[in-house]
């Protein structure tokens, strides 16, 4: 439905399968779209499969949403989830970001 009328019905399950698709059949507008839906979605329980994936798949307006996200939460994330799960080019780039 999307190429034809330049609308998309995003559900949380399938924005981010829609944001890799986006990507690979390089659709900017469609992969904006995704990324908008997404970032207003962040959670605590979302947040390291999201910014693992919009660092994967180029996704660099939600990479910065989630990396602000994890800034603003960096307690309750670091006392509840496992870091280790995030790529080290992310946690590198939370360290240099919260050293401001």
């Amino acid at each position: 439905m999307y190429l034809y009328c330049d609308q998309v019905e995003l559900t949380e399950k399938a924005a981010i399968d829609l944001l890799i698709e986006a990507n690979k059949y390089m659709l900017p507008r469609l992969k904006e779209l995704c990324e908008q839906f997404i970032a207003e979605r962040l959670s605590v329980k979302n947040i390291i499969a999201i910014i693992n994936s919009a660092e994967l798949h180029e996704a660099q307006s939600l990479k910065e949403c989630a990396l602000n996200f994890m800034l603003k939460n960096k307690n309750i994330i670091c006392e509840t989830l496992d870091l280790a799960q995030v790529s080290k080019s992310i946690l590198l780039e939370l360290y240099k970001r919260s050293d401001r």
